[in-house]
């Protein structure tokens, strides 16, 4: 099979400094620039002697000829292999004006020729310039089809928590056994850092100075994941997107998503972020005869993605047209080729989880500040239905006053359906599950099978006492006290003691009505599977709860046995002994 085309053509100039430096005030450390693909988040995999793609930005009117092309085995002592010279160079355009003029992207075909099996980073040099793209390059010696790779979510990263990435990627580097891994979402966190955190910000919340984590956080998660002995997939989560005005003002509404507003000073978007870092923010890759389609689910317009320090406004998932229209295109293609599909994507494009609470398609909320209490509660609020009815987070957005026939999830899940997707790998839920459709399944309207083949242990039982004064505290919209009452505690005990309290006002009826969805509007759809089709929740590598060894019995990763270079078998392993859990086969009850 011809390996796709690894960056959408509506994305060739994603990395361009005009659409990520000069349209924010703050400061980005890029480590994409001359190399485009491939990159540390969307990798090269080869058998030996194939040919790659590499795409380079140069400056208008910069030769491409004559470009050194190493492949450095770092990982085994950092010997430099020169690879062959590359073929004629295929010219993809300019990108558009910036204040240091306009970039041009060239697409270099380079043989692997004799290089031994491993990985690989990628070091180019060209027009004066040099870049190397850490694990860039995999060269396997056969691709059969029956690999072990590994998938998992979230690791959330801050700098408090840098040991959850760092034990992450020495456990996965101990394997001999992983082909390649892919990470759904949620790869930096902006300091989010949990309840607690998030209760000072909401008190506090005002009109001020900017503060932005993501300068330090992508800097820093980027390192540990060069250490990484294995080729990773890298995808967009909501924690990974947040952006600030100036001075943490609302702004003026735009549509605009990324690249410069001309409505707003833009203080930082974390996408921009991400495109500097790891790569595009959506691909696709082909490996044993099955397409891979790395998509990206906050793709919300940036006044949606607004929020103050970590206080953010929306989280819930999002698909614009473009990318939709890219989807659809890279699904008929697979299917010309005769490939099997897999789709992974932050968010569960359904809305809720466990065949449970379907249609979980939250109204777009305006950014305000400060909006302190009323903000907080409805967070908090949130996180409480999420967990005790929905599990946690999988609402997607909705657009006020536009009817839900109109909504992307109609589209995504039928363009799903009709092209037989085998699977969907989600992020974001933090816990583990498969649910399965069978041929002729209303996707909203029947209940699917659900295996949950790892849950996750209850935690400690919060004092009771502590409970009924935070209750008190939440139902007076007095978030300072909930703030006193609880943050001398561990971050477990807190956030329990919150979301116990939180419930017990639910079930007391004092919180109001309860949020409001679309369920009955998405059973409307009748988008029922035309193949078997599974909803896979994987397990996330770090969050909110590190400060004890048990903490890391609650976090882990996905091995998924292939077949026909599709997943067929799926196994949990925990961060702490990495115990193996129930191991489960894909389409079987």
């Amino acid at each position: 099979m011809n390996p796709t085309r690894p960056i959408p053509s509506s994305a060739l100039h994603y990395a361009d400094p005009a659409v990520n430096d000069e349209a924010q005030s703050g400061a980005i450390h890029a480590r994409v620039d001359l190399v485009h693909y491939p990159t540390l988040g969307n990798p090269a995999l080869r058998t030996a002697g194939q040919a790659f793609s590499i795409l380079v930005s140069l400056a208008d009117g910069a030769s491409v000829e004559g470009a050194r092309i190493s492949a450095v085995d770092r990982h085994r002592g950092g010997a430099a292999h020169p690879l062959p010279a590359p073929g004629p160079a295929i010219d993809l355009g300019l990108g558009p004006a910036g204040k240091s003029g306009r970039r041009r992207l060239f697409e270099l075909s380079v043989d692997t020729g004799a290089l031994p099996p491993g990985l690989y980073d990628v070091e180019v040099r060209v027009a004066g310039r040099e870049e190397t793209q850490p694990n860039a390059l995999a060269v396997f010696a056969e691709i059969r089809g029956d690999e072990t790779v590994l998938f998992c979510g979230d690791s959330q990263f801050h700098l408090a928590n840098a040991h959850c990435l760092e034990r992450f990627v020495e456990r996965v580097n101990r394997r001999d056994d992983v082909a390649w891994v892919a990470l759904i979402g949620d790869v930096c966190d902006n300091d989010v850092r949990g309840t607690v955190p998030i209760l000072k910000l909401s008190v506090g919340m005002k009109p001020g100075p900017v503060t932005c984590h993501y300068t330090e956080e992508y800097a820093r998660s980027h390192a540990i994941l060069s250490r990484l002995r294995k080729p990773v997939f890298l995808m967009v989560g909501n924690h990974d997107g947040m952006a600030a005005y100036e001075d943490y003002l609302p702004g003026a509404k735009t549509d605009v998503v990324l690249g410069p507003d001309p409505l707003n000073l833009v203080e930082y978007d974390g996408l921009h972020h991400f495109r500097r870092t790891f790569g595009p923010l959506y691909y696709a890759f082909d490996w044993a005869g099955t397409r891979y389609l790395a998509a990206h689910s906050f793709d919300l317009p940036r006044a949606a993605r607004l929020g103050y320090h970590a206080v953010v406004m929306n989280w819930g998932g999002w698909m614009g047209p473009e990318q939709l229209d890219w989807l659809s295109r890279e699904l008929d293609d697979a299917e010309r080729a005769g490939s099997s599909k897999v789709l992974f994507l932050h968010h569960d494009p359904r809305g809720g989880s466990l065949g449970k609470d379907l249609g979980y398609y939250s109204t777009l909320r305006d950014y305000e500040v400060p909006s302190r209490g009323g903000l907080a509660l409805d967070y908090l609020r949130y996180l409480v239905e999420a967990r005790g009815r929905r599990r946690w987070q999988q609402e997607w957005m909705r657009e006020p006053h536009v009817p839900m026939d109109f909504h992307p999830s109609r589209r995504l899940l039928g363009l799903l359906t009709k092209a037989r997707v085998a699977s969907v790998f989600m992020g974001h839920d933090n816990e583990n599950w498969v649910e399965s459709y069978q041929p002729g399944d209303d996707l909203f309207a029947c209940d699917p099978t659900v295996v949950h083949y790892a849950a996750r242990a209850e935690g400690d039982a919060p004092d009771p006492a502590r409970v009924l004064d935070v209750g008190d505290l939440l139902s007076d919209g007095n978030l300072e006290g909930v703030l006193a009452a609880v943050e001398g505690l561990p971050p477990r005990e807190a956030d329990h003691t919150v979301e116990a309290a939180l419930l017990r006002l639910e079930a007391e009826g004092a919180l109001g009505p309860p949020m409001a969805y679309a369920p009955s509007e998405v059973k409307a759809w009748d988008i029922r599977a035309e193949a078997p089709i599974q909803f896979v929740h994987v397990d996330d590598v770090g969050a909110y709860e590190h400060d004890d060894e048990r903490d890391f019995e609650a976090y882990g990763y996905v091995l998924v046995h292939l077949e026909g270079g599709r997943p067929a078998r799926l196994q949990r392993f925990d961060l702490s002994h990495e115990r193996p859990g129930r191991e489960v086969v894909l389409g079987e009850d």
